[in-house]
């Protein structure tokens, strides 16, 4: 637990920081979810601000393809994915890490996600202990294994209030101990939408040039919302010309597979072949998001929700469902649309007053554009999360290091 002693924050080399991530990414191509996504820009922003960055991972982790997370820090494979079956390969896992962390010896470790807290809580010697919490569920938090972990850990960041709340509320947490800290995304100064880009978008998606693009981007999970889009895409397609894009679905694991054949036989039943394409994974997802009228995040259960971010800061008007994190970014008819979870006829309503009013979509977009840069900034995050890590780290006693 807390036993590190400030440094402080004038020095020119911040402290060292060990951050552990056990993903091996989503999809057979191993891709980022929001969780790594958060990881390589914040660890990126933090390194442009001097702080020494060791980062453990899988080998097979997409952060090993990232370049420019990389270049930013020193990279350490090991995979503490795997569940470890037995008592003796679990404890050969655990001298490794052990071994691995006592050489790096960072006096701060940094664990992203829940499923990361238990090797960050099992590491030897004086550190300081943190735990970014993506993970929504509250199950996962409701248990004596999770209440016993939390023990070991001084800091917990939350990237929505009822993340915070069932983490308390599960893990039986000091409310002081976990704060809230929102994901924010690259904002740039000014954005340029082009008839351009548009028309260019549209033409490699086969979609004709003056229609209409609705957009939604996820990975391939039940949670998302698949279904809901379309059938909202079905029950407005005689009132208008609008094309539908889906891009993220994956066809290539268990799960995957079966929710992209039900996925796009649903496509096939509905009779929407004409009106709704679908692609992979797309690194360039904010490009779509700039070109559509409207991206549309339609999730029954949702940790936070980026993707409405990365849309708002495209300056493109926003459609979400009221659940979790995403209810905290949107303010209904402020700076985008809120429907209730799994209501496809409200999402078509709510597209069809966007799609039919081209003005209502640019008012949207830009108060959507400003809530992103005001309030859930790339910065903004780095900000409040090194502000709080440099907290702590006043608050612990740390001992020389080598």
């Amino acid at each position: 637990m807390c036993d590190i002693a400030h440094a402080g924050p004038e020095s020119s080399d911040l402290f060292p920081l060990l951050f552990l991530s056990t993903s091996t990414g989503f999809g057979g191509g191993r891709f980022y979810g929001g969780g790594e996504y958060f990881a390589s820009e914040f660890l990126q922003a933090m390194a442009r601000r001097k702080w020494r960055i060791e980062l453990v991972c899988p080998p097979q982790s997409p952060m090993w393809r990232d370049e420019s997370l990389i270049r930013a820090v020193r990279p350490y494979a090991l995979d503490l994915s795997v569940k470890v079956r037995t008592p003796l390969r679990f404890l050969g896992v655990l001298l490794r890490w052990r071994a691995m962390t006592q050489r790096l010896s960072a006096p701060l470790l940094y664990a992203n996600g829940f499923e990361a807290m238990k090797w960050v809580a099992a590491a030897g010697g004086p550190r300081v202990r943190v735990c970014h919490l993506h993970e929504s569920t509250y199950e996962a938090y409701n248990s004596p294994r999770a209440r016993s972990l939390a023990r070991r850990m001084d800091l917990f960041f939350a990237i929505s209030s009822e993340v915070r709340q069932r983490f308390i509320a599960g893990a039986r947490v000091a409310e002081e101990k976990v704060r809230l800290v929102h994901n924010g995304v690259a904002v740039s100064d000014r954005v340029l939408k082009t008839e351009d880009e548009k028309r260019a978008v549209r033409s490699q998606f086969a979609i004709p040039p003056d229609a209409p693009l609705v957009f939604m981007a996820a990975r391939t999970n039940v949670e998302k919302g698949h279904e809901v889009f379309l059938r909202a895409a079905y029950g407005i397609r005689d009132a208008t010309n609008a094309c539908f894009l889906i891009a993220g679905l994956q066809n290539q694991s268990g799960e995957e597979a079966a929710l992209y054949r039900k996925i796009t036989d649903l496509i096939r039943e509905l009779d929407l072949h004409d009106r709704v394409k679908h692609t992979g994974h797309m690194a360039d997802v904010r490009r779509l998001m700039r070109a559509a009228d409207v991206v549309v995040v339609p999730s029954i259960n949702e940790g936070f929700g980026r993707t409405a971010i990365e849309a708002m800061a495209e300056q493109t008007p926003v459609i979400v469902s009221r659940v979790s994190g995403l209810a905290e970014i949107v303010t209904d008819g402020v700076d985008g649309i809120q429907i209730l979870p799994g209501d496809h006829m409200a999402l078509g309503r709510a597209l069809l007053s966007v799609l039919k009013n081209p003005g209502e979509g640019e008012r949207l977009g830009l108060k959507g554009y400003a809530t992103a840069r005001t309030r859930f900034s790339l910065e903004a995050m780095t900000e409040k999360i090194e502000s709080s890590l440099l907290d702590v780290m006043r608050r612990c006693k740390r001992p020389a290091l080598r």
